[in-house]
């Protein structure tokens, strides 16, 4: 019965891969758009443009490729209870360049100034407590890597700080939460509305499972 379900999950699953994608990118591309128009000035537009396209610019964006690729592999060991905890507890001195590399990570950057926005909005940051796990979970399973990308990136380091603390970065990152909140929640309302499955309505389910067979006992479905 399990596999059965399972089946047809994965299928469900493909079936919104294949509608949704396009759907969901365009989306996004939208909120990105609105998002760009309200958090940036023209001048701020103006910076990053020149930022990007120049060398420090390129090698900026090469490093985020890198960091990226870390960050990954790093948030699937999180994902799969594989962090070791005695690497969790690493020294300061150890742990800590590293995270300061990982914090430039567009995505941790990006957490980091909507935390920081939350706090000075109502006083706190709920989502504070999650991004040091996170950045202290990446940092010991990641260490050797992110060691070799800070010392190949070492002498361009304190530029990449700074521009990622740059008001028009920030507010580039600020553009950049915003649209994915409000694709996050296209995403939810698309799912709901494909499949109904997926918000609760099981009676798909229970039907397949009282059409099966009878000649083996098995549990029922809670």
């Amino acid at each position: 019965m399990k596999m059965v379900i399972a089946q047809d999950c994965y299928a469900e699953l493909d079936q919104i891969k294949h509608r949704g994608a396009p759907e969901l990118e365009q989306a996004y591309l939208d909120a990105l758009r609105l998002s760009y128009g309200s958090h940036l000035s023209s001048a701020e537009a103006d910076t990053l443009i020149r930022f990007y396209e120049s060398d420090p610019g390129q090698k900026y964006q090469a490093f985020q490729a890198q960091l990226a690729t870390v960050a990954a592999d790093g948030m699937g060991q999180l994902d799969s209870g594989k962090v070791n905890p005695n690497a969790m507890a690493s020294a300061p001195d150890v742990i800590e360049p590293r995270m300061n590399v990982l914090r430039l990570l567009t995505t941790f950057s990006m957490l980091i100034v909507a935390s920081e926005d939350e706090r000075r909005a109502v006083g706190h940051a709920t989502g504070a407590p999650a991004i040091g796990i996170m950045l202290r979970a990446v940092a010991a399973s990641q260490g050797n890597a992110l060691d070799r990308i800070g010392r190949e990136h070492s002498a361009n380091l304190g530029d990449f700080s700074a521009f990622s603390q740059s008001q028009a970065e920030t507010d580039e990152l600020r553009a950049i939460h915003e649209a994915i909140a409000v694709t996050t929640v296209a995403a939810g309302k698309f799912a709901e509305e494909f499949s109904p499955e997926l918000n609760g309505d099981l009676k798909k389910w229970r039907d397949l499972y009282k059409s099966l067979p009878r000649d083996k006992p098995s549990a029922p479905i809670r």
